[in-house]
């Protein structure tokens, strides 16, 4: 019996010791000058403590005046009565005197204040659980902090959530901030602090998270912010990291930034913005990396302006806007492998310069894939992909630009120039484009355009330059075009057009307009629909080193008006006629008019000058050899031409035909002598070749009959007998064999069948009389990966990786799509790295360790091992803490033993911490033995909250006290007994 008493007594005890260490709290004059933990009692209301040095708050409901302290409001609640500038909890260091491990929590309403709890000059502190609201100023105010947690609030009904000033360390997160006048998180002066997996929205006025004035190295991450007027807004700040916010349905931006710098912006989402994106001011040094902005269907995407520079802008996807990025005022930035597309505008600049745009793809706007509007200078544009776009490039204004290696596909117009100067654009595949592959206009003047692709445009020239000079366009390969031109050129000067290939075009090859001292030379122009080359009303132009079989129905070479044209060198053969001259004057010097095969043989090198008026019109073209000659008369070499007159009278003026010294073998120089055929007479015109100069020339020749030079022919015996010889004339010969010397003979470079062929191909067939060098005949005689194709090898797409779309491999010389581009592209867990889908690291709890359950794809250690561990109402399952059925009901617990095995079969997912109120977080003991499981502790299984939490020392502090007890009763038994 005694014994039963003294346990009894060490109990109560130690409660009553133990309660002596919890100082109530239960009026608004309190003021903590101790260490300790406090608890309030009551609900509070007033505020009657004064406080100095705190700017706007001159009272408190509760001042903490020392370090170590504990207020635990106990699920109380702490409100104003209309005192002006005070503050609901105030800890008012100094900074001589920093007050440290000052805690705050469990308060579910603060509100009134002018600021509801406000720490200032403290360190290490924590405030958790609090929701401050109904406040025309703050919910929480740090001043002169570092290392304070501010964790599981809410703020709602303020003009701050969280003000936070030249308070450095400060860690937020799993915070609530709604119904907020100005900033829901604002953060000035403040460096290192990290802002993470907070819920900020409907901020009226400015950011829901937000950075002022030197509030450097921090962390953004995992914020969600909408229906505000700013997602984030930061000014005068550098080096932070903003990662995987969300930030949407915002009224400006999702993101407004003003003279910041070093700047990281990465994998965020962003989209529904009312005005833009990310709206970007005196923005440099700084990264937006794998971004996603979205839906901005009012301006831009993400707009950089006013002295930004140097940022790098790479893999974002940015589409739906009505600009997509848009750069004004801004130079040396990096735009690489960005994804731009349904969007008005594609990547816009304007007055920005030194820019580099390298390979990104802008596809599906309404607008421009990428335009350079005025002011934007020596912008290099590398690499990229432009389709379904209205124009694929459009350049405007600029000058000293570089576009190369470019594709632009299946847009209206793949590359219109306007007023652009000293750019170059070279090397880019511009193809099934519907209004035109390039376009310069409106003195777009010493521009380079070369090595260029300009294939398959539907409904407008290929390459179309007007009022533009000084350009140079070379080594182009241009084709396809359906109806129009493969060149056109209105109003150009001093323009170059030199070493192109133009074919399969469904107008002019090259089509000249008012051109002045332009050239058109070493071009290669075959296989159209229409004239070569037409030269209306052009001036001082010269034509020379073209080949030109372009059209059986049209002239080689046409012009119209024109004065002071030189043809010079020229090869044309195949066209209905050489040369179509109207109303112009000319000189030709040395042209080659060639047979139907394009072979040199039975040519003719024709020079001339003339000078036409506007009635005279008449061609000139290769003509085969008559069918019969004057007696004892044979043809030297086929030199047949044929000049016929369209209207007027005309007469030209001088005309020469020369030959090689190499042709003169086998015959007699001396007999040359020039003849006109009508149809059934030969007339002489001229007797006296010029030997020393190889040449015949003629004046005043009135163009109306085939012309040609006749010689006289000799037998070995010095005699004239014609039955001699094998030949007169070619056309005596076989298919595609010439009289040369009297004898059929094979021209050079010419071929009756694929055996007369060699050279450096492997491989060669004879069509029409010339030999055509093949790569190949079948795939195997390329090299690896090769395939043939009409005779020439085709490389593969690709040799290796590179080659290849980003993320794209080459497998087997084809480009072959990665397994995911987005962690969508995976199965469900699993996400999306380096292209590859990396499997999560579980999917059921079996893939954990002991002791651990499959959360999320995430293995995290159980909950719970033993009933005790959870809250009234729940048992532990499988680490689990699952909610008990309603008694005598269907589940009931009744039954379940302390081990955690449940009567029932009801179930609940645990409480997730925003869910729980002041009392429920489920504690361990320091002691397992303590902890009531079956047949292990001394203690029944017992729940205790936060609030009455046992620490270690607590417990070792009844167990003395027990001992002592013992003892005592021992000892003053021993005595009884004694006596």
């Amino acid at each position: 019996m005694c014994k039963n008493y003294a346990f009894t007594a060490a109990i109560l005890l130690f409660l009553a010791f133990s309660a002596s260490f919890a100082i109530d709290v239960s009026s608004c004059n309190t003021t903590i000058n101790a260490s300790g933990e406090y608890v309030l009692t009551s609900n509070l209301s007033g505020a009657g403590i004064s406080v100095t040095g705190i700017d706007q708050v001159a009272e408190a409901c509760i001042l903490i005046q020392a370090s170590d302290v504990s207020i635990d409001c106990n699920g109380y609640n702490i409100s104003n009565n209309g005192t002006s500038d005070a503050a609901g909890i105030a800890a008012n260091g100094t900074a001589s005197s920093t007050y440290t491990n000052i805690t705050i929590k469990n308060c579910p309403s603060i509100d009134g204040y002018f600021s509801q709890v406000i720490l200032n000059h403290t360190a290490n502190g924590s405030i958790q659980n609090v929701s401050a609201h109904n406040s025309a100023a703050v919910g929480v105010y740090l001043i002169y902090t570092s290392g304070t947690n501010l964790t599981n609030s809410t703020f709602y009904d303020v003009d701050y959530g969280a003000y936070i000033y030249k308070s450095n360390s400060t860690f937020v997160a799993n915070t609530t901030a709604y119904a907020i006048g100005t900033m829901g998180i604002l953060l000035e002066n403040s460096s290192y602090c990290t802002v993470a997996e907070n819920m900020v929205h409907n901020c009226s006025t400015y950011g829901g998270i937000a950075m002022y004035y030197d509030s450097d190295y921090n962390m953004i991450i995992n914020n969600s912010v909408w229906n505000s007027t700013v997602g984030v807004e930061l000014n005068r700040v550098s080096h932070n990291n903003f990662t995987r916010n969300l930030l949407w349905d915002n009224a400006y931006a999702g993101v407004y930034a003003n003279n910041v710098s070093w700047e990281r912006f990465e994998s965020n989402t962003i989209y529904n913005n009312t005005d833009c994106g990310m709206n970007l001011s005196a923005f440099s040094n700084n990264t937006l990396l794998n971004n996603t902005v979205r839906n901005h269907t009012n301006t831009y995407g993400i707009y950089l302006h006013t002295y930004s520079g140097w940022n790098n802008l790479t893999n974002n996807t940015v589409y739906g806007n009505e600009d997509s990025i848009y750069f004004t005022g801004s130079t040396y930035n990096v735009l690489r492998g960005n994804f731009v597309y349904d969007n008005e505008e594609g990547i816009y600049f304007i007055g920005s310069a030194h820019n580099l745009v390298w390979g990104n793809f802008a596809y599906d706007n309404n607008d421009v894939g990428i335009y350079l509007d005025t002011g934007c200078n020596y912008t290099n544009i590398t690499n990229n992909t432009v389709y379904g776009n209205y124009d694929g490039f459009f350049l405007e204004g600029g000058v000293g630009n570089r576009v190369w290696e470019n594709q632009a596909r299946d847009n209206s117009e793949g590359l219109y120039v306007h007023s652009t100067g000293y750019s170059y654009f070279y090397d880019n595949d511009l193809h099934l484009n519907v209004d035109g592959g390039v376009i310069f206009v409106s003195h777009s003047d010493n521009n380079t355009l070369a090595n260029n692709t300009v294939r398959n445009c539907q409904d407008y020239t290929s390459v179309s330059i007007a009022d533009s000079d000084n350009n140079t366009i070379t080594g182009n390969m241009v084709y396809g075009s359906l109806d129009y031109e493969g060149f056109y050129f209105d109003t150009v000067m001093e323009t170059l057009v030199a070493d192109n290939v133009v074919y399969d075009c469904g107008d002019d090859g090259i089509s000249m307009y008012y051109g002045v001292e332009t050239t058109i030379a070493n071009n290669t122009i075959y296989n159209g629909s229409n004239e070569g080359i037409y030269l209306y009303r052009c001036t001082n132009v010269t034509v020379e080193g073209n080949t030109i079989h372009y059209s059986p129905d049209y002239p080689g070479i046409s012009m119209y008006r024109c004065p002071n044209v030189t043809l010079s060198s020229n090869i044309l053969y195949a066209n209905l006629q050489a040369v179509y001259l109207r109303d112009s004057n000319y000189t030709m010097v040395e042209n080659e008019l060639r047979g139907p095969t394009g072979a040199q043989a039975d040519y003719t090198v024709l020079s001339a000058e003339d000078i036409l008026n506007v009635t005279e019109q008449y061609s000139i073209n290769w003509s085969d050899s008559p069918s019969t000659f004057p007696s004892g008369k044979a043809s030297f070499a086929g030199k047949f031409i044929n000049i016929t007159t369209v209207a007027g009278s005309p007469s030209i003026d001088t005309i020469s035909w020369s030959w090689l010294q190499a042709e003169l073998s086998g015959y007699d120089e001396d007999t040359f002598e020039l003849w006109r055929y009508n149809g059934s007479n030969w007339t002489l015109l001229n007797e006296t070749p010029d030997t020393s100069s190889n040449l015949f020339t003629q004046g005043d020749l009135v163009p109306s009959s085939i012309y040609g030079i006749l010689q006289t022919p000799s037998n070995e015996s010095g005699g004239t007998d014609v039955e001699d010889y094998e030949c007169l004339s070619s056309s005596e010969c076989p298919d595609c064999y010439i009289c040369s010397g009297h004898e059929c003979v094979l021209p050079s470079g010419s071929c009756a069948t694929a055996s007369d062929c060699s050279g450096g191909y492997p491989f060669y067939t004879c069509e029409e009389c010339s030999c055509v060098g093949h790569q190949c005949n079948v795939d195997s005689d390329c090299g690896a990966g090769y395939s043939c194709e009409n005779g020439a090898c085709v490389p593969p797409e690709c040799t290796q990786d590179s080659d290849c779309d980003a993320g794209y491999s080459c497998e087997n010389y084809e480009c072959t799509p990665p397994e995911c581009l987005e962690d969508s592209d995976c199965t469900a867990g699993a996400t999306c790295s380096n292209y590859e889908c990396t499997p999560p690291e579980c999917t059921v709890d079996s893939n954990c360790k002991s002791g651990e359950m499959c959360e999320n794809y995430v293995c995290v250690p159980w909950k719970c091992k033993a009933n005790a561990d959870c809250q009234n109402g729940f048992y532990c399952d499988k680490g689990a803490c699952k909610k008990e059925s309603i008694p005598g009901g269907p589940g009931s617990s009744s039954g379940g033993t302390p081990s955690g095995t449940p009567g029932g079969t009801g179930e609940a997912e645990v409480p997730q911490p925003e869910e729980e109120g002041p009392g429920t977080e489920q504690v361990e003991y320091a002691f397992p033995f303590l902890e009531g499981e079956a047949g292990s502790g001394i203690m029944p299984a017992i729940q205790v909250s936060e609030e009455l939490k046992v620490s270690g020392w607590w417990i070792f502090l009844f167990l003395l006290i027990l001992v002592g007890a013992f003892y005592f009763l021992q000892t003053r038994n021993k005595g009884r007994r004694e006596e």
